[in-house]
């Protein structure tokens, strides 16, 4: 058995569900979303006002996530002990898109979640639900990309794809559909050759069943998550195309908290946030997978493989989470020119992140 194959086993024999970022269900989890949502516009008034001070007893949290690398700021906060130091016991509930949390934090059944940024989070808040976008989790580092966009080897050398233009007409493939954080990465590329997603027939496919459908033929194309990026590239069933580079410094992946954290209890709401970046500034720094500490709490709390978290190449946080704003409005222009997000144009980025509620938590990191 090869090592890509052994690698794939390791993946699924785990039962490893990878962020997919996007879901069929956009339209219904929105709708879902609204029809819970209180009336009027939310803001983040509520969580501004709160005290961000140590807690004094132990709080429980409700945090839905998926299972990747790529969301590890909370996986390290758990192994490093940072929410205990926090006062902070988690409850972590998986679900297989992190597309699918956003309702379930908007109506408060869940306290907080890590996942994708989707045409249904900012459907969601156009429509006046209380849930934001308070941190980024993780970039692409440009040295040493974990995941990218791939073409089929086979179309490749016959020539039938020479540059990204040839891509039209044929299928790609992403989790979820043209509203998800995949696409977005997915568009980066296929804009360098003069075209979009909706160029291209959408193969909706998790990462898992991708290197898969390289190798028998069934898709031309896919925006490919870590660890799977690597068994393609290591098989060479699927090659890199475009300027990858773009890829990086982006933000598709965020830390959400709704109204139980930001209204309710807001000081609990700070210690969530101030521990997962103290794990990005400590425990997720350059050299994240040679820090012994690091790769065990990946290896104990997240349940992947330790070779797996050694050769995943470092994931870049930035030491305060900020979201990447343009990350934020390219994204929602995108989701309105596809036709999945009814918006005229993106909301300002303050509507979608609670800057008064960050800024405090910052402040109360620093001192």
């Amino acid at each position: 058995m090869s090592r890509t194959h052994r690698l794939l086993s390791a993946l699924l024999g785990g039962a490893l569900i990878l962020a997919a970022c996007g879901s069929d269900s956009d339209e219904d989890a929105a709708a879902d979303t609204d029809a819970e949502a209180p009336a009027g516009e939310a803001t983040g008034d509520a969580a501004a006002e709160g005290d961000c001070a140590p807690l004094e007893s132990m709080e429980n949290v409700t945090l839905g996530s998926s299972s990747t690398l790529s969301i590890g700021t909370s996986i390290q906060a758990q192994g490093n002990g940072y929410y205990e130091d926090e006062n902070i016991e988690i409850k972590n509930e998986s679900f297989a898109s992190g597309q699918d949390v956003i309702a379930l934090v908007g109506r408060g059944q869940l306290d907080a979640a890590l996942g994708g940024l989707s045409a249904n989070y900012f459907s969601a808040k156009a429509q006046g639900v209380e849930v934001y976008a308070v941190g980024s989790n993780g970039r692409l580092n440009p040295d040493n990309l974990a995941s990218g966009f791939f073409v089929r080897s086979e179309l490749l050398d016959d020539g039938t794809v020479k540059d990204i233009a040839d891509l039209e007409g044929l299928s790609v493939a992403f989790p979820g559909n043209y509203g998800s954080a995949a696409a977005y990465y997915s568009n980066l590329i296929l804009e360098q050759g003069g075209l979009s997603v909706t160029d291209m027939e959408q193969t909706p496919l998790s990462y898992a069943d991708m290197p898969t459908a390289f190798e028998n033929g069934s898709i031309d194309a896919a925006y490919v998550g870590s660890p799977f990026a690597a068994a393609i590239e290591e098989s060479d069933v699927g090659r890199r195309i475009g300027d990858q580079t773009v890829l990086a410094g982006e933000d598709v992946v965020a830390i959400f908290l709704g109204p139980n954290l930001l209204e309710d209890r807001p000081a609990v709401g700070c210690a969530l946030l101030r521990a997962n970046i103290r794990a990005a500034r400590e425990a997720l720094a350059p050299g994240a997978n040679e820090r012994e500490e690091t790769v065990q709490a990946f290896v104990e709390v997240g349940e992947f493989p330790e070779e797996l978290v050694r050769t995943t190449p470092d994931y870049i946080y930035e030491d305060t989470l900020e979201l990447n704003p343009d990350s934020i409005e390219d994204m929602q222009q995108l989701f309105i020119d596809a036709g999945v997000l009814e918006l005229d144009e993106p909301m300002a980025y303050e509507d979608v992140v609670p800057m008064e509620f960050r800024d405090q938590v910052i402040a109360s990191l620093d001192d």
